[in-house]
């Protein structure tokens, strides 16, 4: 299983928001390169970074520092935040960003999504899926503001064709509470799809989270609060659960 810390950026500022809430946004640290780079040195392999700018005005605005990033540390670069159209997602990979996470468009535009897949490879991209439990697993957009009526399943046997395809799925409920992962949830989703390549995040506070997730068959997962308030470190989570 991948371990990916992640980094939220607002205005340039790493914090982290309590169930996407702006409101409730903290600032770990000013300066988001420096944190990369001490992940570098931490051995961190990849990063999710998330433009929380660019999700709530639905257009990136920090790729030139999540570029910056890329370009001055040896780390994997999954970007997400705001990559609603073509022009936006082409242009972070022609940039050099490894994967960008792309969530509203994918919900929207499902047939631009599979003409994307087709045409830059399954390998470049993450399905960011976000849901909240009414109680089968509805799917949420447009930075958690809206509750579709399309459910998680309902969408993901759209892309059913992509083996190895990632997909990123969070209950946002979970988010930001260290209270643990949905685990129930992603057992549901390995057994449903096992040829995607799921990637948890949402509720981690503890390396038991970690442990539980690999046990159902997660392949990553995303850990930001849990990092950034000691609950364990990255070297811990490793030596827990091993890197694959």
């Amino acid at each position: 299983m991948k371990i990916i810390p992640a980094m939220d950026l607002l205005d340039g500022n790493c914090v982290r928001l309590y169930q996407g809430d702006f409101a409730t946004a903290k600032i770990y640290t000013l300066d988001s390169l420096q944190l990369a780079t001490q992940w570098q040195q931490q051995q961190v392999q990849a990063c999710h970074i998330v433009d929380l700018n660019g999700a709530q005005l639905g257009s990136p605005q920090q790729l030139n520092l999540a570029v910056k990033i890329k370009q001055n540390t040896d780390l994997f670069v999954q970007l997400g935040g705001g990559m609603r159209d073509q022009q936006s997602i082409e242009r972070a990979l022609q940039q050099g960003i490894d994967r960008v996470v792309i969530g509203s468009l994918v919900i929207n535009q499902p047939e631009l999504m599979c003409s994307l897949l087709d045409r830059y490879g399954a390998g470049r991209f993450v399905l960011a899926l976000d849901v909240r439990l009414q109680p089968e697993p509805m799917l949420v957009k447009n930075a958690w503001r809206e509750t579709t009526n399309i459910g998680l399943w309902e969408l993901l046997s759209r892309f059913s064709a992509y083996q190895g395809l990632q997909v990123l799925c969070t209950d946002i409920e979970r988010d930001g509470s260290l209270l643990g992962p949905n685990v129930e949830l992603y057992q549901q989703f390995i057994q449903r799809f096992p040829q995607f390549k799921l990637q948890a995040s949402g509720g981690i506070g503890s390396l038991a989270d970690c442990v539980n997730c690999k046990e159902v068959g997660v392949a990553a997962v995303i850990i930001g609060k849990a990092l950034f308030e000691n609950c364990f470190s990255y070297s811990q989570v490793v030596a827990e659960c091993g890197l694959c």
